[in-house]
């Protein structure tokens, strides 16, 4: 008897090798679509606390008092007018200017463990107020805020205690 001598793959390893590399592909798809948002959700939630961080250096320098207002579309920093004691913008340029959250990222704040409603984002003069007073004192009113994603499984907290010190943690679950 001959022996066969083997030359090349047969057609069912060839399909088999190839669905093994689609599934494989399709779950590195998948992990590094979520991860844009993961990264994208961290980045958003370091600069909300950066910018309170600058916010709070800026009052104690110049001896101002600023407020922080969360929206239904972001967060902005105020400032109350001496003259027509009304809250104003405090920038409309530079790093404290008003923030959009871009989608699907929501915010949820708490101050005394009650969730507080967020402001409309176009607001009369009259009804602008900060939810959270940023004094020159360095003080600040305590909150929790939780930048969320309804499609991931964990979010972002940001800690303010009275004396001004912040903290970030990200929390699993939901």
């Amino acid at each position: 008897m001959k022996a066969r001598s083997s030359r090349g793959f047969t057609l069912l390893e060839v399909v088999v090798v190839t669905v093994i590399v689609a599934i494989l592909a399709g779950f590195i798809t998948l992990s590094i679509g979520s991860r844009d948002t993961e990264d994208r959700m961290q980045t958003e939630a370091q600069r909300l606390q950066q910018l309170i961080e600058l916010a709070a250096e800026e009052s104690q320098l110049k001896g101002v008092q600023l407020g922080l207002q969360f929206t239904d579309q972001g967060y902005r920093f105020l400032t109350l007018d001496d003259k027509s004691n009304l809250w104003r913008p405090y920038q409309t340029g530079g790093p404290l200017r008003p923030r959009a959250l871009p989608p699907p990222f929501r915010i949820e704040l708490r101050i005394d463990d009650r969730q507080m409603p967020s402001a409309p984002s176009q607001q009369p003069p009259q009804k602008t107020k900060p939810q959270v007073l940023i004094y020159s004192s360095g003080q600040m009113t305590p909150f929790t805020a939780v930048l969320s994603a309804p499609d991931l499984s964990f979010a972002y907290r940001l800690k303010a205690d009275a004396l001004g010190g912040l903290k970030l943690e990200a929390e699993t679950g939901s």
